[in-house]
């Protein structure tokens, strides 16, 4: 008696030579990878369009963004023409009042030496010269705790 070899076995039906799987079968499968993948194709294509859709909304805030920054600073500009309008107006108001204060110490001292009123022309001289070493002194004060505030509001930001 001869002992069988052991040879593999061949294929012998058409599932073994396509990998278990009968045609049936591998239709079946090949059907849904295809429709996976174009499920796939669908949801990347979805994903694609929001993209472009983020993008344009993105672009068109970049579009107002640059509009609001513009028209704020057409609106800065008007802004800094008017407070320099009314800041030169103070100005004038303000050397108007110190001319007409003047004007009238003049004629209240001319008024009192036309009567023979010396000591009072005096006085009014003495308190004249005292107001305005008063007021240079505390403009002066003034000027000085404004720079000095400055120039530490400039160093904090270090």
């Amino acid at each position: 008696m001869t002992e069988p070899k052991d040879e593999a076995p061949k294929p012998k039906d058409e599932a073994a030579k396509n990998n278990g799987l009968v045609p049936a079968e591998l239709s079946k499968t090949l059907s849904l990878f295809i429709e996976a993948q174009a499920q796939d194709l669908a949801v990347k294509s979805e994903q694609n369009q929001i993209e472009r859709e983020r993008l344009e909304i993105d672009k068109q805030k970049d579009a107002n963004a640059f509009q609001f920054g513009m028209a704020s600073l057409a609106a800065q500009k008007e802004d800094r023409v008017h407070e320099r309008e009314c800041a030169r107006g103070q100005r004038k108001d303000a050397q108007k009042l110190i001319i007409w204060l003047l004007v009238i110490i003049a004629l209240l001292i001319g008024y009192a030496l036309y009567l023979d009123k010396e000591a009072l022309a005096l006085e009014l001289v003495k308190a004249v010269v005292f107001l305005v070493a008063g007021g240079a002194a505390g403009y002066g004060i003034a000027a000085n705790k404004k720079q000095k505030g400055s120039s530490s509001q400039d160093g904090d930001g270090d």
